[in-house]
């Protein structure tokens, strides 16, 4: 009857000291870049009431540590954009967190905590984001001291996980072949946001009658199958930079030539504006001098001015312009022959008789 109440305490013991047991989802979870995912995290003790359950999120990488989401007796605390646990979920022992839109730098190890009162327990696991290649193709002109090479590049960029494979396929008369020769790959670029870039080019020969087409083939894990460019109607790449130098270059010609025109211009219209100032003065308009016909010589016009002068003189002693050239000379004056006015007047008869 002893041993009795010693085996009641004993279980009740191990009940209160249990641990929580949780689930995590698989390691490394593999997600492609800018789709959701749903990061499952489960424990083995459900519980009605909120107020008991806590549950928190935490993200760790190389670069960053922080807290994803924080739950703690029916309060949401969100620390992710868009990041969401439910409720409805968490009474029935489902932990997991929804995080839409997933960049690449968000991959990493994230922390499931779990708080149920009186137990506590955490679990991790690893979730990797894979980032789809950009593919571009273009032609170049490579100048060396043997001359000029033509080359087409098939550019692929900004990718994860690194492994990658490009190939070139070459269509020449309907037939289909790898390239084996004139094609290389160049070594692998790793970017600043941990992404991967590389090239690779092959070499090609233009001719008159050219049908040989060209193909990039690009294997990468977050194709569902190869990516294929074709590269039978790329033009030749031309640097930006010197696009741009010679844009300017032209806009800085124009302005010149514009600007040396309006200046050449302006001090022709002031030159005119002066002579015909100058020239104004002296002759009532400009360009009288040349224009009309020639006047009247200054010292003509004085001598017959003079001349008039003499005539309206003699006109005024003699009753006409020159009298006394043109009638013939009297044998006498009229004092001589018929006594003037006053002696007349002076006359006495009485004198003579």
């Amino acid at each position: 009857m002893k041993i009795l109440p010693l085996f009641v305490v004993a279980v009740s013991f191990i009940s209160l000291t249990g641990s929580l047991e949780l689930e995590i989802f698989p390691s490394p979870l593999e997600i492609s870049a800018n789709e959701d995912a749903l990061l499952m995290c489960k424990y083995d003790q459900p519980e009605s009431d909120l107020t008991d359950i806590a549950v928190r999120w935490a993200f760790s990488s190389q670069t960053n540590q922080r807290d994803m989401y924080i739950f703690d007796g029916g309060n949401h605390d969100p620390k992710r954009t868009g990041a969401k646990m439910f409720d409805d979920d968490i009474r029935k022992g489902n932990a997991s967190l929804y995080l839409p839109n997933v960049q690449f730098n968000e991959a990493g190890t994230y922390t499931c905590i779990v708080f149920v009162t009186p137990h506590k327990e955490e679990i991790s696991s690893i979730m990797q984001v894979s980032v789809q290649p950009k593919v571009s193709v273009s032609a170049l002109k490579v100048t060396t001291a043997s001359g000029t090479g033509h080359f087409l590049a098939c550019h692929v960029k900004e990718f994860y996980p690194e492994k990658v494979n490009i190939s070139w396929l070459i269509l020449t008369d309907g037939k289909l072949e790898y390239a084996s020769k004139n094609q290389f790959t160049e070594d692998l670029v790793r970017n600043s946001d941990g992404t991967f870039s590389v090239s690779s080019k092959i070499r090609i020969e233009p001719t008159l009658d050219d049908r040989t087409k060209y193909r990039c083939v690009v294997k990468h894990k977050t194709f569902l199958g190869n990516f294929k460019l074709d590269a039978d109607r790329v033009e030749e790449q031309v640097p930006k930079g010197a696009i741009i130098g010679a844009i300017c270059g032209i806009v800085l010609v124009c302005a010149a030539c514009f600007g040396l025109y309006f200046c050449i211009k302006k001090r022709k219209g002031g030159n005119r504006d002066d002579e015909e100032s100058q020239s104004f003065p002296k002759n009532g308009s400009p360009d009288h001098k040349s224009k009309l016909p020639p006047g009247p010589d200054i010292s003509e016009t004085g001598t017959s001015g003079n001349r008039a002068d003499e005539e309206s003189q003699s006109f005024l002693k003699s009753g006409s312009p020159d009298q006394k050239s043109k009638l013939p000379p009297e044998t006498g004056t009229n004092s001589e022959k018929t006594p003037s006015s006053d002696q007349n007047s002076d006359y006495n008869p009485s004198e003579n008789s």
